[in-house]
């Protein structure tokens, strides 16, 4: 991993998933692939890194609710809310055009910036790095949560999409 190697460690990995098919019913969607070899990407990865691998989550901050409540019972916390998992389903909002998203081609949903900063667990000194800031999703989602961000932008038009977000919240 080079030099990204030495200054974090990969500490979890999670799949993002935009679109799933049950039966014959479609949940969200994805970009198809035109392709007569390749199914179509419906899954990105997000990868959390930290400073040293060894970092404290907040695993119930983004929990979800036993089906069966008797688990609730059998844990010492009593909370009706179980650990997530490492996939998660999170549908993106459907564009009609690219200026609705300041012509960025992947602007990703504030759900899943806000369960990544969840899960590792903010209060008020939280400093959130968006290292490929984009549309600013990642320091929209700061703002709304309190906390300080900042990120990393070569692309002048992205940036000052981001920058107008950011101002609107």
């Amino acid at each position: 991993m080079g030099r990204l190697g030495n200054l974090f460690h990969l500490q979890n990995t999670i799949i993002w998933v935009k679109s799933i098919a049950i039966d014959i019913i479609t949940y969200g969607h994805f970009t198809p692939i035109n392709s007569h070899r390749f199914v179509n990407n419906t899954f990105e990865y997000v990868f959390h890194f930290t400073k040293n691998g060894n970092v404290k989550i907040n695993k119930t901050a983004i929990g979800v609710p036993y089906m069966d409540k008797h688990n609730i019972t059998r844990k010492t916390d009593s909370l009706d809310l179980r650990c997530r998992g490492n996939t998660w389903f999170i549908p993106y909002e459907t564009i009609q055009n690219k200026s609705q998203k300041g012509y960025h081609p992947a602007i990703y949903p504030r759900q899943l910036v806000e369960n990544c900063i969840k899960l590792a667990g903010y209060n008020s000194e939280t400093v959130v790095c968006d290292p490929f800031l984009g549309s600013g999703t990642t320091l929209v989602v700061a703002e709304e949560l309190g906390i300080t961000g900042f990120g990393i932008e070569l692309d002048k038009d992205y940036l000052k999409y981001a920058e107008e977000r950011i101002a609107a919240v």
